[in-house]
């Protein structure tokens, strides 16, 4: 049954999956080998009515699969603003980590989801957290040119100083990439740390 309710899931087949739960008795958090829940599916696909149902089952927002990915995560990595908020809303954990080490506000800085890092933000994401690598969302925005972003974790206190195993920093990052306005930006921040 795992399979059939996480491509239901994944196709967005609402109808079935209410059915199972409902006339068939499945388990909201049933999840197959690899942990993977209808929640974590309906949640990377941006599913929000789907979401709104599972939620309302009592869907834990906080499981994770094998990955260590949970829903808030996968909404966070997908850029899906309304699953995230309902996921806040219903007290998922911003801080939790994947296996690598990545929170929902890395991967969401590192995709450049200018809102989703926002709201994590004003939620209590903390900046400063950085995956296996070192790599803060500063470092990855940084590199990947998402200039919005770098600018509101600049204002929310992330340390442009702050570099990754490889003692690689977020100027470097940017400008690796070539993503001149973003070495610019961080350059001036940079100039106004030391003065």
């Amino acid at each position: 049954m795992s399979s059939c309710v996480f491509y239901a899931a994944y196709l967005g087949f609402s109808d079935l999956i209410h059915h199972w739960i409902e006339k068939d008795g499945v388990d909201v958090n049933h999840a197959g080998s690899s942990r993977r829940t209808a929640t974590l599916v309906a949640a990377s696909r941006g599913y929000l009515s789907l979401m709104e149902y599972l939620v309302s089952k009592r869907a834990d927002v906080n499981i994770s699969s094998n990955e260590g990915w949970t829903p808030l995560y996968a909404a966070s990595y997908k850029g899906h603003l309304e699953v995230v908020k309902l996921l806040l809303e219903k007290g998922a954990d911003c801080a939790v980590e994947n296996n690598d080490g990545w929170a929902p506000l890395n991967v969401a800085s590192s995709n450049g989801h200018f809102e989703i890092v926002k709201l994590l933000l004003e939620k209590g994401a903390d900046w400063a957290a950085a995956d296996n690598g070192r790599r803060a969302p500063l470092y990855n925005a940084s590199k990947n040119g998402h200039l919005d972003v770098v600018k509101l974790l600049l204002r929310h206190g992330a340390d442009l100083t702050m570099a990754n195993n490889h003692r690689r920093t977020p100027i470097f990052a940017a400008s690796s990439n070539g993503h001149l306005e973003v070495v610019k930006l961080s350059k001036k921040g940079r100039l106004q740390m030391f003065r």
